[in-house]
């Protein structure tokens, strides 16, 4: 229903200044947890845990929203969609480009938005077999990895001078390039490679100290032999990438 636009009887319509949309049913708020606080989880792998959100970018008059997947390992944009309205077309249009070059995920995390807590985006994660966490609501640094893409790219693409482009599609067409150059050339200050790399690695996740203040679990095991011996390997191929 979603792929061919088939919105369900009964459903009705909310009119608003800037565009008219369905009311989409919503999940009980019980059901939106924060698995990652909750079970103290650190995204261990690949495809393991992505993240989600929208922000919004000013173009030719107008609000436009970009929504971007991210994987927590790799700190990879796995998916993005931009659209005119922030509603749950736009993000369920990032999680399916991301499903459609990518192993779902084992679970899902986003904020407590109205695009996120929608039945028909629950239904297309619990159909891929993903469980959905929730950051808790008037908490946006439970999300933090999200909110810290946001501001960089936002530099980097000059948010401030969108007007260069000629229309929408050249701008998706950069963002498209951007996210081309993010994942495979650009070196995150964090994994002290490109996120490609460190998604082929396969070394432990970087900035757990980070994630334990995120979702409330502390670590005090020493790290193995093992795992201190590709640290090491993983800072000697970053110096060789830095220099």
């Amino acid at each position: 229903m979603v792929l061919g636009g088939v919105v369900p009887l009964g459903v009705k319509p909310k009119t608003s200044s800037a565009h008219k949309q369905a009311v989409e049913p919503q999940t009980a708020p019980q059901a939106r947890r924060n698995l990652l606080k909750e079970r103290g989880v650190i995204a261990g792998y690949l495809h393991h845990v992505w993240a989600e959100d929208f922000t919004h970018i000013w173009f030719q008059g107008r609000w436009y929203y970009l929504a971007t997947v991210i994987d927590l390992y790799s700190r990879q944009v796995v998916g993005w969609a931009l659209s005119a309205h922030h509603d749950t077309d736009l993000i369920t249009a990032a999680l399916l480009d991301a499903l459609s070059r990518h192993q779902p995920p084992a679970i899902c995390h986003q904020d407590q938005g109205s695009e996120y807590c929608s039945e028909r985006y629950d239904i297309i994660a619990l159909s891929q077999g993903i469980e959905l966490s929730f950051s808790e609501k008037g908490s946006p640094w439970e999300n933090g990895f999200q909110e810290s893409f946001y501001r960089p790219f936002k530099l980097e693409i000059g948010a401030k001078k969108l007007d260069r482009f000629v229309d929408l599609g050249a701008l998706s067409e950069a963002i498209a390039k951007h996210m081309q150059y993010y994942n495979t050339e650009r070196i995150h200050s964090a994994l002290r490679m490109t996120p490609l790399a460190f998604a082929v690695s396969g070394l432990p996740p970087r900035n757990t100290t980070k994630h334990q203040k995120l979702y409330g679990k502390q670590h005090t095991k020493k790290p193995t032999v093992l795992q201190q011996i590709l640290t090491g390997v993983r800072d000697r191929v970053s110096g060789i990438l830095g220099a």
